[in-house]
C-alpha cells in the first residue's frame, strides 16, 4: 500500500497562566485520517521560512475553524461581538494563508479558514450577523440550515448535491468576495456558505462538515476530495522526467 498523502492542519492559540497552549479539535485530524490522509498538525510559528518548508513538505491542507480575524487587516474597526484571534495565531494563520493562495497545494479551509482565505484574498467580513439566528450555533446547541450548492462549481461536483442541510457555528460572514475566489454556496437568508478558486484547487466552506454525524452528507465528500486531490498532486510531483 502506497503512502498516504501528508494533510496539515493548523492549529489554536491560547494564552493560559502565562504560557502558550496550542492545541486543535480532533475530530479535524480523525476526519483526514478516515479520509485515508495522514494528518500532521503545526505549530504557530510565524516565520517565513519555516512556512514555505511546510507548504513544500505537505500534499494538502485543512485551515480549520478560528475566533474572529483582526478586522484591521479589512479596514474596519472591531465590533463590540467580535472575539479577535490571538496575535501569535493570527500572524501565523496570515503567513501561511498567503503561502497557500500563492501555491498548487489543495485546501479545504472550514469556518474561519473560509474567512481567513476571503480575507486575504482582498475580501471583507460582516462583523456580526445581527438577524441571523440560524448560524449562531453553540457547543452546547449546533444550528442547521439549508443551503443552496451553486450549479457549474467544484463544490457541486463534490458534493453531487444541489442542496442540503449543514450544520452552523458562526457569527461572522463573508462580505465582499476577495479577488480570484467566487461564491459556490449560499444559505437560506442569502450568507454565503461556500467560496473556491476557479481551478477547484482551493475549496472553502462556511459549516463545519468535520462535525457531521453519520446523516451528514458533506464530510466524507468534501474530505474523500482532499486527500484524493492531495494524492494525485503528489504522484504528479514524484513523476519522474523521461529521460
Amino acid at each position: 500500500m502506497g503512502r498516504r498523502p501528508l494533510i496539515l492542519l493548523n492549529c489554536s492559540h491560547r494564552k493560559r497562566y502565562g504560557r502558550d497552549v496550542q492545541f486543535w479539535d480532533g475530530a479535524y485530524s480523525d476526519a483526514v485520517f478516515e479520509a485515508g490522509g495522514e494528518p500532521l498538525v503545526t505549530a504557530c510559528i510565524a516565520d517565513g521560512d519555516h512556512i514555505r518548508r511546510l507548504v513544500a513538505m505537505a500534499d494538502g491542507f485543512v485551515l480549520v475553524g478560528s475566533d474572529d480575524i483582526p478586522p484591521n487587516w479589512f479596514g474596519q474597526k472591531k465590533h463590540r461581538r467580535t472575539k479577535v484571534m490571538t496575535p501569535r495565531r493570527a500572524a501565523f494563520d496570515r503567513l501561511l494563508a498567503q503561502a497557500l493562495l500563492a501555491s498548487c497545494a489543495p485546501v479545504l479551509a472550514v469556518c474561519g479558514g473560509l474567512q481567513l482565505i476571503n480575507v486575504i484574498a482582498g475580501g471583507t467580513l460582516i462583523q456580526h450577523l445581527e438577524s441571523c439566528d440560524i448560524h449562531r450555533g453553540t457547543n452546547k446547541e449546533a444550528k442547521h440550515h439549508r443551503l443552496k450548492v451553486k450549479t457549474a462549481t467544484h463544490l457541486r461536483r463534490i458534493l453531487k448535491v444541489a442542496s442540503c442541510e449543514v450544520n452552523s457555528f458562526h457569527h461572522q460572514a463573508v462580505d465582499t468576495v476577495g479577488q480570484g475566489l467566487r461564491v459556490s454556496a449560499v444559505s437560506e437568508d442569502g450568507v454565503v456558505e461556500g467560496l473556491e478558486t476557479p481551478d477547484g484547487r482551493i475549496v472553502c466552506v462556511q459549516w463545519h462538515p468535520e462535525r457531521e454525524d453519520d446523516k451528514g452528507v458533506t464530510k466524507s465528500a468534501l474530505f474523500g476530495w482532499l486527500v484524493e486531490t492531495a494524492q494525485k498532486s503528489r504522484r504528479n510531483s514524484t513523476k519522474k522526467k523521461p529521460i
